[in-house]
């Protein structure tokens, strides 16, 4: 296990409960260099264990200080991408779809431009009424976890099942549980 992969794991751990615990495709993160040098090494080490439970880590974006990681399911990805109407948006916004990992470079690619890539929300399973409500600023319903522009009752579940996520993961977190412990026992 690298040095200060204790950090990385509570860092990974904290912020992409509702990922881990297989309620959502994807989280997003970032990480401060300065806290962990060897993120690198720690992005490495976590990407191999983590596979065994269908998920990925992905560097989004490198900048002097941070790395922006997006950590995923394939399999729960795959199936929020089945979803012809969000094909369709994310080719209109010059996606290549053949693929997750197209998609990923092209999200990759996004992110190092100077304009932010709001539907990076599509990648973190908000829904795609959400994501165009943002994008074409709509009026806002509620504000979360996303931004709600269209079905309020479901977002608040589903912010409900984040905090109950993020309590869970941090609970077993701070009982000295290991990250790979928590996933055996999902």
């Amino acid at each position: 296990m690298p040095h200060n992969a204790s950090l990385f794991e509570y860092k990974l751990a904290v912020y992409s409960a509702p990922t881990l615990m297989k309620y959502k495709c994807g989280s997003l993160f970032n990480i401060s260099k300065s806290d962990i040098h060897n993120y690198q090494e720690c992005f490495d080490y976590y990407n191999h264990h983590l596979s065994y439970y269908d998920l990925q880590i992905n560097i989004l974006r490198e900048r002097k200080e941070s790395v922006l990681i997006y950590i995923y399911s394939p399999k729960q990805l795959k199936r929020v991408l089945e979803n012809k109407a969000i094909v369709r948006f994310l080719k209109s916004q010059g996606y290549h779809t053949q693929s997750i990992s197209h998609l990923l470079v092209s999200l990759k690619k996004r992110f190092n431009t100077n304009v932010f890539p709001h539907e990076i929300g599509i990648f973190l399973n908000y829904p795609l009424e959400d994501v165009l409500g943002f994008i074409e600023n709509k009026p806002v319903k509620h504000i979360g976890y996303w931004k709600v522009y269209g079905n309020e009752h479901y977002a608040l579940n589903c912010f409900k099942e984040y905090d109950r996520c993020h309590s869970i993961m941090k609970e077993y977190m701070n009982q000295g549980y290991h990250l790979e412990e928590i996933l055996a026992m999902n």
